[in-house]
């Protein structure tokens, strides 16, 4: 018995010496015990012992019978699938599973003072692009890249297939900080995937504990509402959690089931801003602008906008507001008032057949001719998929929609976007009239009213909101204005008033 014993592993030895003892002393008649014995060759091999009392004599244990199993091949299955549900099997990363369990013995002893999620951008798109073989091993690299700054007693875990976590211990706000842009930009970097080059962009969501006695769960979900602040931003690769933030989060679902609820309800209103033929003052067209009452709040689109698109509620928002639209347009008409409807597209309507098809449809159906409709696109949204873009683009032109392009001069603002893009219109941005008066802005709308005229496209400027900005822009041959000056955006009831002032006599509508 010395001898097996001394082959037994350590951490199975005290457990079968106390199975075996208990039966010596008269404390259980079976015995079932699993250990590790070490062969001759040196390898560790499972087994399994099942052993009951067969006769007893005076009190003493005289006769054991029972099982002696070798069961090596199933702890090591065992042990594989326990391995196969824990860790990632692309970057062998602890996964999300095993990180559930280190929360747990935080509880326990284990604390975690910090974490770091996050999240790698354009991911979906290099899959869908290259495939999953080029996917993984940019997994791996950056994976690889990671752990270098990575060491124990901090974990890397590979909590999704775009997302990373970091668990921190002993960490202060200043490292958590330092710590997540250097992942941020080991992850920056470009890695060469089959002779690809590949660039990767991530963002991170940070939490550490402070004065509060937060438990790890807690500082991962703080993380975790961090890194959702970042991705909504659109500006933030690094974003750290602040007191106040849940609550915000909070509001934010809050105002956006009452959004959904809205527009089921078809409760947004259809406000319509006035297009100025400024020679002769007369209204042409009017955009499309909505507006909120949310119980006697009103809020504005630069907010609930955003969340329609980010809660995928946008194509129903717009097809709403189009059909009412369609009607207020008609309703103009039969007053003996034709203007052309201007209306907002985001980049992925843009790029969407389903939704443009919808367009078709409502127009069709209200009786509204596709030539009253302009399409007012950004200039970001003919970059983000440019094959797409210009195939819906001259589609909808065949159609007879014509296309605007709108806030120009905010963004790329390059003359070769510009060239290989069927466009009607360019609207000069609010920001550029503002400041009229100063001679960089000046030169700005010169040079997009010169470009607008070379293009043989029209002009219009947005914003204007004074005398000597109208006078300006007339000089210099810009016609066609909106803004302030002539009106702000109104409901239907006013419009038709408003287009009786302005054709009757030429004059400013009162603000």
């Amino acid at each position: 018995m010395e001898d097996y014993l001394a082959k037994l592993h350590p951490d199975d030895s005290a457990s079968y010496y106390q199975n075996w003892q208990a039966l010596k002393d008269n404390e259980s008649t079976e015995f079932n015990c699993i250990y590790r014995i070490k062969t001759n060759e040196g390898q560790w091999r499972w087994f399994k012992d099942v052993g009951k009392l067969s006769v007893l004599q005076s009190d003493k244990p005289q006769q054991i019978y029972g099982l002696y199993t070798d069961i090596t091949s199933h702890k090591l299955t065992e042990q594989e699938l326990e391995h196969l549900s824990h860790y990632d099997q692309v970057t062998g990363l602890p996964n999300r599973n095993l990180l559930q369990q280190y929360l747990t013995q935080a509880e326990n002893g284990l604390q975690f003072s910090a974490f770091i999620v996050i999240k790698l951008l354009q991911f979906s798109e290099i899959k869908s692009a290259f495939g999953d073989l080029v996917t993984n091993s940019a997994l791996l690299q950056l994976s690889t890249r990671m752990r270098s700054i990575i060491s124990t007693p901090n974990l890397l875990i590979h909590a999704a297939e775009s997302t990373f976590v970091v668990a921190l211990q002993n960490s202060e706000a200043g490292d958590v900080s330092h710590i997540s842009e250097r992942l941020l930009s080991l992850i920056n970097t470009p890695i060469t995937v089959h002779e690809q080059d590949i660039t990767i962009s991530g963002i991170a969501g940070t939490a550490c504990s402070t004065n509060e006695p937060y438990s790890g769960q807690q500082l991962l979900n703080q993380a975790e509402l961090a890194l959702r602040a970042a991705r909504d931003s659109g500006g933030y690769q690094h974003y750290s959690y602040q007191t106040g933030l849940l609550e915000q989060t909070k509001q934010k679902f809050i105002l956006q089931q009452q959004l959904r609820d809205a527009i089921s309800q078809n409760k947004l209103l259809n406000y319509y801003q006035p297009i100025i033929n400024a020679k002769s003052g007369v209204p042409v067209g009017v955009e499309l602008l909505l507006r909120w009452n949310n119980g006697g709040q009103f809020i504005p689109p630069d907010k609930f906008i955003p969340i329609a698109e980010q809660c995928g509620l946008i194509d129903q928002l717009t097809c709403l507001s189009l059909a009412t639209a369609c009607e207020d347009i008609l309703l103009l008409q039969n007053q003996g008032v034709t203007l052309y409807l201007s209306i907002n597209l985001t980049a992925t309507q843009l790029c969407s057949h389903s939704i443009l098809a919808q367009f078709k449809k409502i127009i069709l159906e209200k009786g509204v001719s596709p030539k009253l409709i302009r399409l007012e696109i950004t200039e970001s949204s003919l970059i983000q998929n440019k094959g797409n873009a210009i195939h819906n683009m001259s589609e909808l032109r065949d159609a007879g929609f014509q296309i605007f392009l709108d806030d120009f001069g905010t963004g790329y603002s390059s003359l070769k976007y510009i060239q290989d893009f069927p466009l009607d219109a360019i609207k000069i941005d609010r920001s550029f009239v503002s400041n009229i008066t100063k001679s960089n802005n000046t030169a700005i709308i010169d040079t997009i009213i010169t470009l607008a005229d070379s293009l043989g496209v029209v002009c219009i400027a947005e914003g204007v909101e004074t005398l000597a900005e109208r006078d300006y822009l007339l000089s210099k041959n810009c016609h066609y204005m909106q803004g302030y000056l002539y009106s702000k955006p109104v409901p239907i009831e006013q419009l038709l008033a408003l287009y009786t002032v302005l054709s009757s006599h030429y004059a400013i509508f009162d603000k």
